[in-house]
């Protein structure tokens, strides 16, 4: 299994868009969390899971391009 480890970006402040590889298939809780310029993210579709708080806090967060609906988001994801 390859995935974005847990807190593998937060807090970064300089993060603008994030584009996951299509060999990733899972992304860690609190991953990108509080990345406050984040404003674009586009994940694979074989991205199996998005663990929890993934993606809290980053309040400038605009699009988010899920390209399957058979994902398992985490809470607060």
């Amino acid at each position: 299994m390859n995935y974005l480890k847990i807190n593998r970006a937060r807090l970064c402040k300089a993060l603008r868009k994030v584009a996951v590889p299509f060999t990733v298939n899972k992304i860690g809780r609190e991953a990108f969390s509080f990345c406050s310029e984040l404003i674009s993210v586009e994940v694979p579709e074989g991205l199996n899971e998005i663990g929890e708080s993934a993606f809290s806090g980053c309040c400038n967060l605009k699009n988010f391009a899920l390209l399957s609906n058979e994902t398992k988001v985490g809470k607060n994801a």
